[in-house]
């Protein structure tokens, strides 16, 4: 198992997952691209009577909104919890709205995003750490010994 391809394959494959776990943090985020409006902009969009139909989701960052224009663009907002005026907003100015559940991840992918890395890791360091096969290789000993004193009631030299 000294095999010195092996050891660099594991710290790469632990690389790798490193890199994921960042960028699919990242991932879902909104920025400030094409089709993204911010809040104050919606809500005055929505006044004006210029929001047709919009599609209201929690999610981590706040409630996601996408929502279509009169004139069929689609975009995108964040609102916060604290705007409990919302719903009133849309019903008072016409728009037909729809409110969906938070998506949940499954519970293997959230498993494996998290526990996988520290797993890698701790496997590389057992299998590529000569020092962690004495001390597995000590164990039986040092328990004998204990047994030993235990039983003699002597203590340990």
């Amino acid at each position: 198992m000294n095999n010195p391809w092996f050891s660099k394959i594991a710290v790469w494959l632990v690389i790798g997952m490193v890199l994921f776990t960042v960028f699919k943090q990242f991932d879902n985020r909104t920025g400030a691209g094409s089709g993204y409006l911010g809040y104050s902009d919606f809500l005055e969009e929505v006044r004006s009577n210029r929001i047709k139909t919009a599609t209201i989701q929690e999610g981590q960052g706040g409630t996601e909104i996408v929502a279509v224009t009169t004139d069929d663009r689609r975009i995108k907002t964040t609102a916060t919890y604290l705007d409990r005026g919302l719903v009133g907003d849309l019903i008072a100015n016409g728009v037909k709205f729809d409110v969906k559940p938070r998506e949940e991840g499954s519970l293997l992918m959230s498993l494996l995003v998290s526990w996988a890395p520290c797993c890698c890791s701790l496997a590389y360091g057992f299998i590529s750490c000569d020092k962690c096969k004495v001390a597995v290789k000590a164990v039986p000993s040092a328990l004998a010994k204990a047994k030993r004193a235990c039983s003699m009631k002597t203590p340990i030299k």
